[in-house]
């Protein structure tokens, strides 16, 4: 990640403000993270801080409605994306 920019270094492009550590091939256990999602945003982010009733989560804004699952679909997509592994592997 570029310091100060918030861009991805590996070119991707969602902008987010946290580091996400490098990830075995194989990982042998796994990790849940809360997240709070932005549906209809003017363009996908994945980082940010949300301080809501149950504890802090992650933010995910994606430009998709929350109509018939659509935000749901391009929230895994992003995710995906930004922790490098198949969207398939990332359930919410």
């Amino acid at each position: 990640m570029s310091a100060g920019t918030g861009t991805c270094v590996s070119g991707c492009p969602y902008r987010h403000d946290v580091v996400v550590p490098n990830l075995p091939d194989h990982p042998a256990s796994h990790a849940t993270v809360p997240v709070r999602v932005r549906p209809g945003a003017s363009r996908p982010r994945v980082g940010g801080r949300y301080e809501g009733p149950y504890g802090p989560a992650l933010v995910v804004a994606v430009t998709a409605a929350a109509v018939e699952g659509r935000a749901t679909k391009a929230v895994l997509f992003a995710v995906a994306k930004v922790l490098g592994v198949r969207r398939s592997a990332v359930m919410v």
